[in-house]
Parts: structure tokens; sequence; C-alpha cells
């Protein structure tokens, strides 16, 4: 028996389930493509049912909020990134002086920097929003993509800030 045959049908199954594929792809392909995920992260004041800011952002994305710290006056700025499942991981903080609220325990992961401020890297888990109280006294920040946000000042007084990703399938031809 002779097995010469085999090459040659071995390139006709080739041939042929590749024109099945092609056949087949276009509707595999539009259902698959159709949908399109953006990201937006959306800054409000909830209790005022206001939006203050809207921006594209993508995962890895990092933007900070910096305030001057109520207490020490010094200024505060806090990195946060946009993971892979539209959530804010904090990131770091820096600071140079001490004070309530701010990141600091004896084994926390930190270093100082060259102009003497402290750097603390942050292990907590994601989250699906930020909430913060913004003042005109402490001068609130938020910096993404080179853009800086002032945060405090639509507000007379202390305001409740809400950041948070927001996702929207979109649909492609």
């Amino acid at each position: 028996m002779s097995n010469r045959g085999a090459p040659a049908e071995r390139g006709i199954i080739r041939v042929l389930a590749a024109i099945c594929a092609l056949l087949l792809l276009p509707s595999v392909l539009p259902a698959a493509a159709v949908r399109s995920t953006s990201w937006t992260l959306v800054v409000s004041a909830p209790h005022q049912d206001a939006v203050r800011y809207r921006a594209a952002v993508s995962p890895g994305d990092v933007f900070s909020l910096t305030y001057v710290h109520s207490v020490s006056r010094s200024v505060v700025s806090g990195s946060f990134r946009v993971t892979a499942d539209a959530l804010i991981e904090p990131v770091d903080t820096v600071f140079r002086s001490f004070g309530p609220g701010l990141p600091w325990t004896p084994d926390a992961d930190y270093r100082r920097l060259d102009d003497g401020a402290m750097l603390v890297r942050h292990h907590e888990p994601a989250r699906s929003e930020i909430r913060v109280w913004v003042s005109p006294l402490t001068r609130d920040r938020l910096t993404l993509k080179g853009s800086e946000i002032d945060l405090s000042a639509e507000s007379e007084r202390a305001t409740l800030i809400e950041i948070r990703i927001e996702q929207r399938a979109n649909r492609q031809p």
C-alpha cells in the first residue's frame, strides 16, 4: 500500500479548511468586533448631583490628587492607577511633614526623596471609587495626563467629591 496520495489529500483538506474559515469568518468577526469598551474617569459632587470633570482613561493611566494638609499646612500628593478591571488602585503618597491622616506606620514601605519629602508606597486593594472632602482652604487638585483640575473651585465650603471609572460598551460597525 502506498502513501503517495496522503500529502495531496492533506493539501486539499487544508485548502478546504481555509475556504470554510473564510466563509465563516464574516459571521464570526462582527460579533467579536461589535463591542469595545471606553472608560471615563468621572469626578462628581454626589450631594449636589453635579459632574465636575470627565476624561477618557485607559488601564495603566495614573492620576494624582494634591492638597494642602489642613493641620501641617504642607502639600500632600497621592497617586492612583486605573487597573485593567476599571478600578482605582492607590500607588503612593508624598508628603513633607507628618500629620493626622497621613499614611505612616512603623512598617510602612517608604523612602526619603532628595528634597526631604517622604514617599510611602501603598499595598491596598483597588477600589471602585475614591471619596474625598475638598475645600477652598485645602486647594484640592486632580492631575491627569498633564491637565490639572481645581476640585474645590466650585465650592465655598467643604464638599464631598467622588472619583470613579465608568465603563461603556460601544458598538462598532
